[in-house]
C-alpha cells in the first residue's frame, strides 16, 4: 500500500523525471499485493508499473510487465476477459524500435 502512494507520489512530483521511479515503485507495491494475495491490486499496479515504463521507453520492460498481468490474470476466473487487453498493449509495444 504505502509502495503504491509512494509511486504516485513519485510521478505527480516530475511526471518526466521520476518516472522511471514510480515505475520502481509500483512494481514494488504489486509484490506485495501478490504476497498477500490480492491480484486486483498487484495487476493494477503492475499495469501501472508496464504504463510507465512505456511512456519513458522502455518497451522491453513494459512488455515483460503486461505479459505477466496477462498470464496472473489467465488463472483468475474473474480478470481472465482481461488478458486479452494486457496481450494488446504488449504486442502495441512490439511496434516501437528499440525495445
Amino acid at each position: 500500500m504505502l509502495q503504491n502512494v509512494i509511486g504516485k507520489l513519485q510521478k505527480d512530483m516530475n511526471p518526466n523525471k521520476n518516472k522511471e521511479k514510480a515505475t520502481e515503485f509500483y512494481e514494488k507495491a504489486a509484490e506485495l499485493f501478490e504476497k498477500a494475495q490480492l491480484l486486483m491490486s498487484a495487476n493494477h499496479c503492475n499495469h501501472k508499473a508496464a504504463q510507465h515504463a512505456a511512456q519513458i521507453q522502455h518497451y522491453s520492460k513494459a512488455i515483460e510487465i503486461y505479459e505477466k498481468i496477462a498470464s496472473h490474470s489467465l488463472n483468475d476466473s474473474l480478470l481472465k476477459y482481461q488478458a486479452k487487453r494486457y496481450l494488446l498493449d504488449a504486442g502495441i509495444c512490439r511496434f516501437f524500435p528499440g525495445r
